[in-house]
């Protein structure tokens, strides 16, 4: 059995237009939504053991702040290029590509691909998937590699303005 909590970062700054896109850092409003969101993962006894991120800033940023509220190292925190400006199958090939010795991994990336990447592996069409949400998907699989479109379950979704404690 394989889970993988799937994560939008946190809402992004767009203040300085000349700053390139994968620079851009989170709001105040994404700096107070992550650690909200990694607070409830951990009320339901998430815990991942490799957080794979985008390497753009506001990503990196979101993934840093889960694993500390999360209680792991930094270095259980690994940048993964190909998860910006992607799409489904390609955040696929990523998954499919994980370390077999972790049965628990989050990535954190942006949307649309991340989106697409719910409906493609556990038939999830959701209207949206906003900023900071999280999704917990279950695969009955014993390595990464076996992960398909479809073979996924969901086992929760959650978003900042769900109304959760």
């Amino acid at each position: 059995m394989k889970d993988l909590i799937v994560v939008r970062h946190g809402k992004s700054s767009w203040d300085d237009p000349a700053l390139p896109d994968r620079e851009r850092p989170l709001t105040k409003r994404g700096r107070k939504a992550v650690p909200e969101m990694a607070r409830r993962l951990r009320g339901r006894h998430v815990r991942p053991e490799r957080i794979v991120t985008s390497d753009a800033v506001r990503a990196r940023d979101t993934a840093m702040v889960l694993a500390e509220v999360l209680g792991l190292d930094a270095d259980a925190v690994v940048p993964e290029p190909r998860l910006y400006a992607t799409d489904a199958g390609d955040v696929l090939e990523v998954v499919r590509a994980l370390d077999d010795r972790c049965a628990w991994v989050a990535i954190v990336g942006h949307n649309p691909a991340l989106q697409d990447f719910l409906a493609l592996v556990a038939d999830l069409a959701l209207e949206r998937f906003p900023t900071a949400a999280v999704a917990h998907l279950r695969f009955p699989v014993r390595h990464w590699a076996e992960v398909r479109a479809g073979s996924g379950e969901v086992v929760d979704v959650d978003h900042p303005n769900s109304g959760r404690d």
